[in-house]
């Protein structure tokens, strides 16, 4: 969905105004929120995404999504030290979290750490919940031998 979102403002504007509605009803909804704040994020309002996911997090700091979630925000602000820690954190929560480990492996190959990003994403698409990655893997083989 956050990939759709990005390319059009007006979903942008619709996502937030829905969780923001939400959030009018249950003020600390962990999961409005989370969610809450990819749209904001992805709006550049950094600083509102911070402190939504902060909130969020002061009620569920384990939520894998989230902690996937703020490591996604975390890069968008260049801090690919703090993503990689969130990163690991929600995969540490849910290990299965593909998103997470793709995240994680775009941020090591970011810091120059290329092997680092090709055992995360073998791990990640080795996981028995990773058929989709099945393509992912197939391609890692191949870079390995290049």
């Amino acid at each position: 969905m956050a990939a759709v979102l990005h390319q059009d403002r007006d979903l942008l504007n619709l996502a937030i105004q829905h969780y923001e509605s939400a959030l009018q009803f249950e003020p600390e909804r962990p999961d409005a929120l989370r969610n809450l704040g990819l749209p904001l994020a992805a709006r550049k309002w950094t600083d509102r995404a911070r402190a939504t996911h902060e909130r969020a997090f002061a009620q569920t700091p384990s939520d894998p999504v989230l902690l996937k979630n703020m490591g996604e925000l975390n890069y968008l602000m260049r801090d690919t030290q703090g993503a990689a820690e969130l990163y690991r954190a929600a995969i540490r929560q849910d290990a299965p979290l593909l998103s997470a480990s793709l995240g994680l492996g775009t941020v090591l190959q970011a810091q120059g750490q290329v092997d680092e990003a090709k055992k995360v994403l073998r791990r990640a698409a080795a996981h028995p919940s990773s058929l989709p990655m099945r393509p992912i893997t197939g391609a890692l083989r191949w870079s390995s031998r290049t």
